[in-house]
């Protein structure tokens, strides 16, 4: 048996949305996808806009999530995570996914702009992870590269800029790597004229 009820759709899939990727991944997630042992999650191929198959890791909330709905429908077979409520062979479809998130968001009274969707998370994780590193970013959301992460997900947020301010060390300051005198910010702005 697959989880459909919005309920616990809505509770279950924060912790795939989490990861960061397309609605459609997420509808099409079965649970043999779901890897308790080595806690990870597979994102198939052929349900990726990118045709990247992968796999991320999950957290322990995602997990204990995942093992109480497993235990609550167990089902006989790889049903999918987030199947149909007309027929449990299926996965739910982009349309039901987008009522399940509109109601998720509802009952937890986020506060968010009118006609927002389910693609805003995906930007949403992009930009909250943005001090990670790129090919690690890439990774746990699907992309092949970091030209789309750049130009389309990922947005200046004014406390990142803040906190990279104050971690930046004074300009003119002289860095310490062991020989006396080198500057490597002079080094960017090329030989003195």
């Amino acid at each position: 048996m697959a989880i459909s009820a919005s309920r616990v759709a809505g509770e279950r899939s924060d912790h795939l949305i989490e990861r960061g990727h397309r609605q459609q991944a997420v509808c099409h997630v079965r649970w043999s996808d779901v890897d308790f042992d080595r806690a990870e999650v597979r994102w198939r191929a052929e349900f990726d806009k990118s045709g990247v198959a992968h796999r991320t890791p999950l957290t322990e909330g995602a997990l204990a999530a995942l093992r109480e709905a497993r235990a609550r429908r167990p089902g006989i077979g790889d049903g999918w995570l987030f199947a149909s409520p007309a027929r449990d062979d299926q996965p739910c479809d982009r349309s039901i996914m987008s009522t399940w998130f509109r109601r998720a968001i509802a009952l937890a009274g986020v506060d968010v702009p009118p006609r927002t969707g389910f693609h805003a998370l995906r930007r949403k994780f992009a930009t909250e992870l943005k001090t990670i590193p790129l090919p690690d970013l890439c990774a746990l959301g699907g992309w092949k590269d970091a030209k789309t992460i750049l130009t389309c997900y990922q947005a200046p947020d004014r406390d990142t800029m803040s906190s990279a301010l104050v971690a930046r060390r004074a300009v003119g300051t002289a860095e310490k790597r062991g020989h006396r005198g080198h500057n490597p910010s002079s080094a960017a702005f090329g030989p003195s004229r």
